[in-house]
């Protein structure tokens, strides 16, 4: 799946490197998105070596931050 196809059909503003807030162990770290396949995989601010794979509609464990538009 591609970025495109993800935005499109969730309505969400991902793309690669965009920011988002993620809920780990009732927590919320902020992190960035690395790539999509069926999932977006959003490696952690806080732990640089790990991934972590959420639908892109999850809004219980997933968060888009504002993102500057492009012009």
């Amino acid at each position: 799946m591609s970025f495109d196809y993800i935005r499109k059909t969730y309505g969400v503003p991902a793309k690669r490197g965009g920011h988002v807030m993620i809920k780990l162990a009732e927590d919320w770290y902020p992190g960035r998105i690395v790539s999509a396949t069926h999932y977006l995989r959003v490696r952690p601010d806080h732990m640089p070596r790990r991934r972590f794979n959420f639908h892109p509609a999850d809004t219980d464990f997933l968060r888009y931050c504002e993102q500057e538009q492009d012009q």
